[in-house]
This record gives structure tokens, sequence and C-alpha cells, in this order.
């Protein structure tokens, strides 16, 4: 990877209120020459460096001519941000300000780690993204998620029936309140909330956990990443349709004509990782207790 002298920052105001975390990350950041880029609404936050700073408008300028992003938050704010950064191609180091953090690198005491940038003493792993399309036959709407899609029963309190193809092959029909395609990185989200599997994120595939079945035998399905996914739903009441939901961030309602296309997306987020890879310590001791 080429030398880092650009460097954005992205900071969620939730979980960073008064600009703490954030001022420390950028001093680090100043301290080794970088060029700092935010957004104008953070700009009250940043202390006394910042007459050295660019402020811009939006996500996409914040992104444009970066050679890392530096996020401050939790994973939901890394989902806020990756799609832009994967088509930016754009890598994002974590600092995590939230709960969980399996999408972040640094916890919110350990910014001096963000040195590490500018010594070369880092990785960037890859992770599968998949396109989603949404389509009527007449209408068509297409997404990115690094999580997941989910499809479910659009009318509250009422299971909808559900049919999952692969490669135009109908692969299973069932009675659910809906089904969620994740991938890997999303396995340890609403997926495994559902019962589905914990998958090393460093792999591709994609997995089908159904929500709520009305069937005892109904199992996750795991398919390659070289499928796509087809998803249909119809409730019992008429007219009523169904909702999707990509990665918990954007909604649509869909009639009960549509088809849920999912296949793996050219796009890849890139997340920068400093030190030992923490995946299975976060399993074990945030998940498991131990």
């Amino acid at each position: 990877m080429k030398k880092i002298k650009n460097v954005s920052v992205y900071v969620n105001r939730e979980r960073d209120e008064n600009g703490k975390y954030a001022r420390a990350a950028t001093a680090v950041l100043s301290s080794h020459g970088a060029t700092v880029k935010m957004v104008k609404k953070d700009a009250d936050i940043v202390g006394k460096h910042i007459d050295t700073f660019k402020f811009v408008d939006n996500i996409d300028e914040l992104l444009s001519g970066a050679d890392a992003l530096v996020m401050l938050g939790g994973d939901g704010t890394m989902l806020d941000v990756c799609g832009a950064a994967a088509r930016h191609g754009v890598p994002v180091l974590g600092i995590n300000l939230g709960h969980l953090g399996f999408l972040t690198s640094v916890e919110r005491d350990e910014t001096d780690k963000i040195s590490a940038l500018f010594d070369g003493s880092f990785t960037v792993e890859e992770r599968m993204m998949t396109d989603v399309t949404v389509s009527d036959g007449k209408d068509e709407k297409t997404f990115t998620a690094l999580n997941e899609v989910t499809v479910f029963s659009s009318t509250s309190s009422k299971v909808a029936s559900f049919t999952l193809s692969c490669d135009g092959r109908r692969v299973i029909k069932f009675k659910a309140d809906g089904i969620i395609v994740s991938t890997p990185t999303g396995s340890t989200a609403y997926s495994l909330s559902a019962g589905g599997p914990i998958i090393d994120p460093s792999t591709e595939l994609f997995c089908a956990t159904p929500i709520c079945p009305h069937v005892l035998g109904s199992r996750p399905i795991v398919f390659s990443a070289d499928s796509v996914l087809e998803i249909s739903g119809k409730t019992d009441s008429a007219d009523t349709g169904i909702n999707v939901t990509i990665d918990g961030r954007e909604q649509l309602h869909a009639s009960e004509n549509s088809t849920v296309s999912v296949k793996r997306s050219p796009l890849k987020t890139k997340i920068i990782k400093i030190g030992a890879d923490r995946f299975f310590d976060i399993v074990n001791t945030k998940l498991y207790n131990r």
C-alpha cells in the first residue's frame, strides 16, 4: 500500500459527543504530518489543530483523494460509511466507541495505535459485499450491503410464505416472519440473533437464515459466493407485499410480485487491522463472556 499522507476522519457524534476521542485521534495524525480532512459539522470538536485541517460538506468529498479513513464509532457507524468507502477504494481504520467492535481495530483508549498508519505496521483486510436488487418486473432498485439483506412480512404479526432460489432453481419454500441473507461479516449481526452460525469473516459465502420459521426442521443454508440468490414473499393478506432492509439502514416496501436478487458485489470493504486479528477474541469475550 502507498504511503499514507491524506487521512479523513469521520466521527459519530452520538458516541463522542464532546469530541474527546476525535481530538486524541486527530492529534496523533497531526503529529505525523498528515493532511487531515473532516466534515464541517465536526469542526467545533477539533481543538488547536483546526487551522491545519480541511473541511468538506459530505461523505463523498470526505473520501475523495483520501489514503485512509479513520472512523470513530461502533459497528453501526462502520456500516454507515462502508459503502462510500468501498466506492472510493479507501481503507477504513475503526476506533471502537460502541459495544462489540467486530469491524473496528482500535479501542477508544488506544488512539496512539493510529501511529501504525505511518510506520507500515498494519494490514488491510478485504471483506465481501453483496449487491441487492429489488425488482417488480417494471422498476428495480439496487443497493450494496456489507452485512445482510433481510426480507420480511410487511403485515405486523403475520407470517409470509417465502421462496428461496439459487441460480434459477428453487431451494426451499417455507412460512416465516422473514429471511436473512448474510455475508460472513454479517454472520455476527442479525443472522446470529436469528440462529445463524458464526462465520470466519475472511471467507466468502452467503448464509440464508429464516426468521422464526413455522417449520421445526428449518435450518440456515450456506451457499457459494458465486451463487445468485432470489427471494420472493407473499402474505395471506391481499396486496400487502413485503419489506426489504439493507444492513438495517435502508428499508423499502415491495409488492408481492417483486423478487429480491442477491449476488456478490465487485466492491469490497477494506478494513485496516493493527496488531493480531481480534475476531475470535471478541467472540469469546463479548458473546460467550470467556
